[in-house]
């Protein structure tokens, strides 16, 4: 919808997106009754039997049927957009000719977050109502405060979400620098962040699942470390060191042939592990919603004394919150495993005649073939609770994991 079609007694709301999302929301999460696309999609959707949707143009009335159970998104319309406010303080002081220490403070704030909470989230009633119990996975919908004020009116709300820019976040950072310029063959890199990134959750696109927000009109049960998709981005440590080193010129000519002119360049990077959140792995508030948090019942052992990839979190120090009741973790608070990464570079040009040289050059990614675990299976339903199913890359930390790699180089200049 664009703005330009009516329709008597709806009040439109009008939401601009690139057409990839709305696809995609369309077709996976089944969001919209009707969204154009194209004519290939419709015809196959239809042929294979799928006719959640309707051909546009459709004319809207006031008089066309609400589906049972809907779900809806809704934003305020004085939307704001987000606000970013910046500051740093840097410090340098030279030592001798060629070394520079450096210290920077780094600080941000942001207003005006995305969050998301649910409006119609089902409430819990206690107790049994005759013979069976009054809150079940299969009576959510009839638990739902719509649906209790008007039970007429209130089957056709499902979930609610609502999105809006009332979150806030913000980020501190200790950044420190060693350099030494090339001098008696050697250059070096060197530097340490602490950094520290708390925020309340972002939801920039809430979607219809409400699997976003575990504590329903309590956003700020929800503040805690960064963490986007409940895997942190705060990362508090981390260090990288490159050092570029040149052999000397022997005097000894057959010293010289083998040994002179070689470069290595060792490159370092350790990272402390990012926060992880434990849930429950099940509707335990039979509300509706999903992602519902864990019960931390002794923080003192919330690890394994020897961890490893077949056992990283203690299962005895968390528990499965009372049916009804929602979990006293917070966002982002279990650290997972750090990050080591150890890349290596060896080059040598040898000169031919006058212009003309030949390089020959080597380098390994990951040379110790060192493991960089993911965070553990934090499902406490799971039966591999606590176990790391997947490694992840030590270069970006993002994707799946590195193995070894050595590449060789020969490339002739002329």
């Amino acid at each position: 919808i664009d703005g330009r079609v009516g329709a008597e007694g709806f009040a439109l709301d009008i939401a601009v997106m690139r057409p990839r999302e709305a696809f995609d929301r369309m077709l996976t999460n089944g969001e919209f009754d009707a969204c154009e696309m194209s004519l290939a999609s419709h015809a196959q959707l239809k042929a294979s039997g799928d006719d959640r949707f309707v051909g546009l143009p459709i004319a809207l009335s006031k008089t066309m049927p609400f589906p049972l159970n809907g779900a809806y998104i809704t934003y305020p319309e004085d939307w704001k957009p987000l606000w970013l406010n910046q500051w740093n303080l840097s410090v340098q002081r030279q030592v001798g000719k060629d070394i520079l220490l450096t210290a920077n403070y780094i600080g941000n704030n942001t207003f005006h977050l995305v969050t998301e909470d649910q409006l119609n989230a089902a409430q819990f009633i206690p107790g049994n109502c005759g013979a069976a119990a009054c809150s079940t996975l299969a009576n959510v919908q009839q638990r739902r405060p719509l649906y209790q004020q008007n039970p007429a009116i209130g089957q056709y709300y499902g979930i609610i979400a609502r999105g809006a820019p009332d979150g806030t976040g913000s980020y501190n950072a200790l950044y420190m620098q060693f350099q030494k310029r090339m001098s008696h063959g050697t250059s070096v890199l060197a530097n340490y962040t602490w950094a520290h990134c708390i925020s309340d959750q972002w939801n920039g696109q809430p979607g219809n699942n409400g699997v976003a927000t575990g504590t329903p009109n309590n956003r700020r049960a929800d503040r805690g470390n960064c963490a986007p998709n409940l895997v942190s981005s705060d990362v508090r440590h981390q260090i990288n060191l490159s050092i570029v080193g040149e052999t000397p010129k022997f005097q000894n000519k057959t010293l010289a042939m083998v040994a002179s002119g070689w470069q290595f360049s060792p490159i370092f990077k350790i990272r402390s592990g990012s926060y992880f959140t434990v849930t429950s792995g099940s509707d335990v508030a039979l509300n509706g919603q999903g992602n519902q948090r864990a019960n931390l019942v002794d923080p003192n052992n919330m690890y394994l004394p020897n961890k490893s990839v077949d056992g990283y979190l203690n299962r005895a120090a968390f528990a499965i919150p009372a049916t009804g009741t929602l979990g006293n973790l917070s966002i982002g608070n279990i650290l997972g495993p750090g990050l080591f990464q150890f890349d290596m570079s060896v080059s040598r040009t040898f000169k031919v005649v006058e212009k003309q040289t030949i390089q020959l050059r080597g380098e390994a990614f990951n040379l110790p073939n060192h493991m960089n675990p993911a965070t553990p299976v934090s499902a406490l339903n799971s039966a591999v609770f606590g176990k790391i199913q997947s490694d992840i890359s030590g270069t970006s930390g993002l994707s799946a994991g590195d193995q070894r790699i050595i590449q060789l180089a020969l490339k002739y200049v002329f």
